[in-house]
């Protein structure tokens, strides 16, 4: 607050769907709080939409991060970032995530890789579509609550499996919305960027330029 920053109250909307037993296992405060970021378009349509209008800030794109991050350099403007494309197997490199984003773009979000899993997603830096995203927020409970919130990872586990199944590429094709053809090798309905730029870790490769933004990626409560 000294610093200016807008600090905001906030209880995860779907808390009560989360079973007991996840809400009070010994890492509860660690995984319930990861499905915080879910809650974010939500946010930022409603509590945040005031100071948007306020500001003269689009409410239709808005940046989520982790806490353990460090921007190096401003954020670039929405028309300034690049997506991967044409990636062989889908894979997301430096060679192939330098096309410009389009202003209809992404349709849901940007998201880099997971370091175990290059094809998988990080959720730690995120570019959301906002519209889109509380469109689908019903859907991606149901999803939810029909595994049980048993998922790898905890809401990155559960925004990947959910946003993996074809039929989401069905919802965008009848919004008029871009999607990757289906029949693109690692197939997902989220955009990837180069991590080097936007999601670096320190023990990557050294990037060609300072990135965006570090993010540690360091370890979690319970690995102390």
């Amino acid at each position: 607050k000294r610093a200016g920053t807008h600090v905001l109250k906030w209880r995860l909307s779907f808390y009560a769907d989360i079973p007991l037993k996840i809400r009070k296992s010994k890492q509860g405060h660690v995984s319930v709080g990861a499905f915080g970021r879910l809650d974010v378009p939500l946010v930022a349509a409603t509590v945040l939409k005031p100071i948007f209008e306020q500001h003269n800030i689009d409410k239709t794109y808005v940046l989520y991060t982790d806490t353990d991050v460090i921007f190096a350099r401003d954020w670039p403007a929405h028309n300034q970032l690049t997506v991967c494309r044409g990636c062989p197997r889908g894979w997301p490199n430096p060679k192939c995530c330098k096309h410009p984003l389009k202003d209809d773009e992404p349709a849901v979000f940007l998201a880099g890789t997971e370091v175990f899993s290059i094809w998988g997603l990080n959720s730690g830096v995120m570019y959301m579509n906002v519209p889109r995203m509380l469109a689908d927020r019903g859907n991606l409970l149901d999803w939810g609550n029909e595994k049980a919130w048993q998922f790898m990872m905890y809401d990155q586990g559960m925004l990947e499996t959910f946003y993996r199944q074809k039929v989401r590429a069905e919802e965008l094709r009848r919004d008029k919305a871009p999607f990757r053809d289906v029949s693109e090798g690692n197939w997902h309905a989220w955009e990837s960027f180069d991590d080097l730029k936007y999601n670096a870790r320190g023990f990557m490769r050294v990037p060609p330029e300072q990135p965006y933004l570090w993010h540690w990626h360091g370890f979690k409560p319970y690995d102390v």
